[in-house]
């Protein structure tokens, strides 16, 4: 246990109130301020946090990456949907263009559909989530953060000028849509891309624990955000421009987003090592990853972060799962059209938006709810959720089942803020690297899953995959609970009584 040791300053040092305390130890502490070893403000006067939140830089580049995958996903499926459906024997040109008011023929269609996608989601799983085992401890060693996040965006952009390019021709199968997804796979994708916006946060709030959360509460605010006017222009756009023109707009939005990235983020320059090698060889780098993250710490550190790496994973493969159904299953279920779909959708967003506002900033930062306790308890929440709508009759519980999850997309935030705080600056890239490896991974496995399973409870029971959801909600609630004790047992240990001077060591 590290012995900290409060020096109290003169009667000069103190002024307005606020006290200045030193802090001996080489740890990271908590507040707006300065580096260890350098005077300290031990109480903050109200506002002076929040002058350094108001500095946004990166959110932006979220907030279009978000809107440019929102406006066209459910476009996408349509444009899937009817170019199957158009290839398909003994269905006339004529239902393809009404194809929700056909349902006989669209339960023709939608297994050949769900395939491509679940084709789709894996092609933009494997390669990204391979080359995160070594991008994030590549970026902890050199602190170069902006490759990581410029190579997708151009990754995503190149994706919808290839789409808008092969929609063009009729004569097309769908199954050359895929071709669509391999800039995004050799560029890291939303892997490189998410990891490299946490690293850059937490490079800017190093020593700062409360606005790290603050901080990337507004990272999944503005992918929120994003996702609202995106899923209520989607239909409208598609009525009035086409397909051409979602693409297009799509993809000025990830031009809009790589602008940003290069003329705004900057770099953080590194700091040598005078012991290091510079041995930067995949394997080696790979090795250094999993020997951060499983190595000792105190505390229960390691615990927490095996934890809540396994939590982020897990909850993962019921978003993977779950996206490329969605839109299917309404359809199947109430008949919705991509209107009614994209207003559902925005009403579920703008609930989401409120509730990791409201979770992050109230919640969590005003009202001091452990992290742990925080997301231990929205996962119950999603448990209760997703059991709603896989028994959902009517069309206004799927909106009661957004409700009962309001809070559900601050889990992810904090936990990464659970996973910052247990580990030193120079390693979050190692942590958060390997975090986002197993997220890009589980597509391997939820894509085919929820396929398989939805297929086969089409005709029977179309919701059987929000079982599935419950039950991994469930585990990670588990997860976090264990997270949750833990962090209790060791609380006293946090706690150190100033100590006289003469009883410094």
């Amino acid at each position: 246990m590290p012995n900290w040791c409060w020096k109290r300053k003169s009667p000069d040092d103190y002024d307005s109130g606020i006290r200045l305390v030193e802090k001996t130890d080489h740890r990271d502490y908590g507040g707006c301020g300065r580096k260890d070893g350098e005077q300290r403000r031990r109480f903050r006067m109200p506002g002076e946090c929040w002058g350094r939140i108001k500095v946004i830089n990166v959110e932006p580049i979220l907030f279009f990456v978000s809107f440019s995958m929102v406006l066209s996903d459910a476009p996408f499926q349509d444009l899937v949907l009817k170019r199957i459906c158009l290839e398909t024997p003994g269905i006339e040109p004529d239902v393809c263009e009404s194809l929700p008011q056909h349902p006989k023929e669209e339960e023709m269609v939608q297994p050949r559909a769900v395939i491509l996608l679940m084709a789709k989601s894996l092609i933009e799983a494997i390669l990204p989530a391979l080359m995160a085992f070594w991008v994030g401890p590549w970026s902890d060693r050199t602190r170069r953060r902006k490759p990581l996040l410029v190579l997708p965006l151009v990754g995503y952009a190149l994706r919808y000028a290839i789409l808008a390019i092969l929609v063009g021709f009729t004569s097309v199968r769908p199954e050359y849509f895929l071709i669509a997804s391999v800039p995004i796979a050799v560029s890291g994708g939303l892997v490189s891309t998410f990891t490299s916006l946490t690293c850059i946060v937490g490079d800017e709030t190093e020593g700062d624990g409360p606005t790290r959360t603050l901080r990337l509460g507004l990272l999944q605010a503005f992918f929120i955000v994003g996702i609202l006017p995106a899923s209520l222009m989607s239909s409208s756009v598609l009525s009035a421009l086409g397909y051409h023109g979602v693409f297009a707009i799509s993809g000025l939005a990830l031009l809009l987003a790589l602008v940003i990235t290069l003329f705004i983020v900057k770099d953080t320059p590194p700091v040598r090592d005078p012991d290091d090698k510079g041995d930067q060889q995949t394997v080696g780098l790979v090795k250094e990853m999993f020997q951060t993250v499983f190595k000792e710490r105190p505390n229960g550190g390691r615990a927490c972060i095996i934890l809540c790496v396994l939590a982020l994973a897990s909850s993962i493969i019921t978003y993977e799962g779950e996206s490329s159904l969605g839109f299917l299953y309404v359809r199947e279920k109430f008949g919705w059209k991509i209107k009614e779909f994209t207003l559902y959708l925005s009403a579920t967003i703008a609930l989401y938006l409120f509730g990791t506002v409201f979770g992050v900033v109230i919640l969590s930062n005003k009202l001091k709810i452990p992290d742990a306790t925080l997301t231990a308890s929205v996962y119950l929440t999603k448990v209760i959720s997703s059991l709603v709508r896989a028994f959902a009759s009517e069309p206004w519980m799927m909106y009661l089942s957004s409700v009962i999850a309001v809070f559900g997309d601050i889990s992810s935030p904090v936990s990464r803020s659970i996973l910052s705080k247990n580990a030193p600056q120079d390693e979050l890239g190692k942590v958060f690297s390997l975090t986002a490896s197993l997220e890009a991974l589980t597509p391997l496995a939820s894509s085919p899953l929820y396929t398989l399973l939805y297929n086969k409870t089409l005709h029977t029971f179309p919701g059987a995959y929000f079982i599935l959801s419950a039950g991994i909600f469930f585990f990670d609630f588990i997860l976090l609970s264990i997270v949750g004790l833990i962090q209790l047992k060791h609380s006293r240990f946090r706690h150190v009584p100033l100590q006289n001077e003469a009883g410094c060591t």
